[in-house]
């Protein structure tokens, strides 16, 4: 049952925080990718240089993190109906009279 409201509270918290949850999902697939190449802790001999785990990790923010960016503004622009910056929602003409 703690661990429900646990849960819960996390969850909670998760929804408010969209660009938060993409961030925490970019790295658990940064170090998914990683582990997979044989960084960290294992038996294996052949391991990669800390330059090419420096360049791997780089290429992975300057790939990502224009995605994230995107993604946040389309999430306040057409979802987060409480955002400042909302305009409609998707499927849906908006029109703002600007000079």
């Amino acid at each position: 049952m703690v661990g429900e409201s646990v849960a819960r509270v996390i969850t909670r918290f998760m929804e408010n925080m969209p660009m938060l949850r993409i961030l925490l999902g970019l790295a658990a697939t940064v170090i998914a990718m990683a582990a997979s190449m044989g960084v960290g802790p294992s038996l294996a001999k052949n391991k990669p240089a800390i330059k090419e785990i420096e360049t791997f990790a780089e290429e992975a923010y300057l790939y990502g993190f224009p995605m994230i960016v995107g993604y946040d503004v389309l999430y306040k622009w057409l979802i987060d109906r409480d955002s400042r910056q909302f305009k409609a929602p998707i499927n849906q003409l908006h029109n703002e009279a600007q000079i």
